[in-house]
């Protein structure tokens, strides 16, 4: 490049020496005479030529702008991967208990299950205060002779049980 413009516009060749506000200004007068340029249905071959340097220095700084915007996104992950070999524990371990604080409450909201077309929430009775896991000999002394169990509660979940017997009788 380093041609120099008719309106007075220097495209300088290397890009890489300008501060970002010098390539904004630099961007935005460029774009300004390739519109003004542009803008006349009457253009010669000149014009076409030089709208074309602009068009080629518009690309050029929006390519050195991909650069330094990847050159900044290493730093800030080369940067991040020292800090983690630093810190690491520190961070790690507020993370973790953050995700699991997190996922907790997630695992309560989802946990349910419906029942006649209802959500009751599920729960589980190995864990739960309520009287909800009964041991299968207790259940058959609470069986009446008539074989009908007694209720003298009405229950508000649906509960799902599985026990057996192991041998001689005794639960495992």
């Amino acid at each position: 490049m380093g041609k120099k413009a008719a309106e007075g516009i220097q495209i300088p060749a290397d890009l890489t020496g300008l501060a970002p506000e010098e390539l904004d200004t630099l961007q935005s007068d460029i774009e300004g005479a390739f519109d003004e340029l542009t803008s006349d249905e009457n253009i010669n071959a000149e014009g076409i030529a030089l709208a074309t340097t602009y068009a080629d220095a518009i690309d050029s700084i929006k390519g050195e702008r991909g650069v330094r915007e990847q050159a900044a996104a290493e730093n800030k992950a080369q940067r991040e991967e020292l800090r983690s070999r630093v810190h690491g524990d520190k961070d790690d371990k507020k993370e973790e208990a953050a995700a699991s604080t997190k996922s907790d409450g997630d695992d309560e909201e989802k946990a349910s299950m419906t029942a006649s077309g209802r959500k009751v929430p599920a729960e589980d009775v190995l864990k739960s205060s309520s009287k909800l896991n009964i041991k299968l000999s207790q259940a058959q002394r609470e069986v009446p002779s008539s074989g009908q169990p007694k209720l003298s509660a009405q229950f508000d979940a649906s509960v799902l049980v599985a026990s057996s017997d192991g041998p001689k009788g005794k639960p495992h």
